[in-house]
């Protein structure tokens, strides 16, 4: 898997909400809604005449989760097995990708809600999307699905004197700098 095909999720505890911040708040308060999408972008269940290439990807995927989630939604996926009850190869194996992507990054999606600021566009294009743990309102979660460099800018978060940044699914807690005027600068680790 190259670089710009990676899945991360940085953990952030002790963050504020700025006042910077306050414009950018979408309008999904108190609204709790469901996103059901079929593996097939043209079917639900399994269509034998389907082209491979209509089924999305894990990465397609995953990110339609993550935006649900980040906006206070519940996101279902439809497969369906053959006509004997069989599921085909390539839905297992995209299935086993975004399981493997949950086990690591499963703590940014499952029992979180979401944060005062939904998303943001960070640089070369990636989006991220920001939940926050559904007991403790200071541990923000920022997801992305993609980096290029070995540096993260949040514009959102500020943190506190006890901050803690972490990498989920990485042990050690990351470096980072904050100035007012630009955010949060993240040095992300070398992963190969």
């Amino acid at each position: 898997v190259g670089r710009s095909q990676r899945n991360m999720t940085v953990k952030c505890g002790g963050i504020t909400n700025g006042k910077r911040t306050q414009a950018r708040i979408n309008n999904y308060d108190n609204q709790r809604f469901l996103t059901i999408i079929g593996l097939d972008v043209f079917s639900f269940g399994l269509n034998r005449a389907s082209q491979l290439a209509n089924y999305s990807t894990p990465r397609q995927a995953l990110h339609l989760l993550v935006r649900t989630v980040s906006n206070g939604g519940n996101f279902l996926l439809d497969f369906g097995p053959t006509a004997d009850g069989r599921m085909p190869l390539f839905v297992q194996d995209l299935l086993t990708s975004i399981g493997e992507w949950l086990g690591v990054n499963g703590d940014a999606i499952y029992r979180t809600r979401p944060w005062s600021v939904r998303n943001e566009p960070a640089n070369n294009h990636t989006w991220i999307y920001y939940t926050r743990d559904k007991h403790a309102n200071s541990i923000v979660y920022a997801t992305f699905l993609s980096w290029k460099s070995n540096h993260l800018l949040l514009t959102v978060p500020e943190p506190s004197s006890n901050t803690v940044i972490t990498l989920l699914g990485h042990n050690q807690p990351l470096s980072y700098q904050f100035n007012a005027s630009e955010g949060l600068l993240i040095t992300l680790p070398q992963l190969t």
